[in-house]
């Protein structure tokens, strides 16, 4: 099990959502680099609309006007890249609360 903190820095503002975009990218980024190749990814996120956003890939030419469609084509791109043995899921915390 490896773990892992994702720091943003010289930000002077951003959204949760797009918080926990860069988040998801920057773990999936790092793990394409290292050139790992795991079978499984486990990811929390607690914005429901990320979650969504990183599983679905964009359908249709109005979703590409979205603020935050920079970062998730990167995500879907990245996914793409490191193959079909990469299957990501990613999990709300609060499912886990009782």
């Amino acid at each position: 099990v490896i773990q892992a903190c994702f720091l943003m820095s010289d930000i002077s503002s951003v959204s949760s959502y797009r918080a926990e975009l860069e988040s998801i990218f920057r773990c999936l980024h790092h793990i394409h680099y290292l050139g790992m190749k795991p079978s499984e990814i486990k990811q929390w996120c607690d914005n429901e609309r990320a979650v969504h956003s990183s599983m679905e890939k964009p359908w249709g030419p109005s979703q590409l006007l979205n603020p935050d469609m920079d970062i998730i084509l990167a995500i879907h791109d990245l996914k793409d890249r490191m193959g079909i043995n990469a299957v990501v899921i990613i999990l709300l915390r609060r499912t886990l609360q009782s």
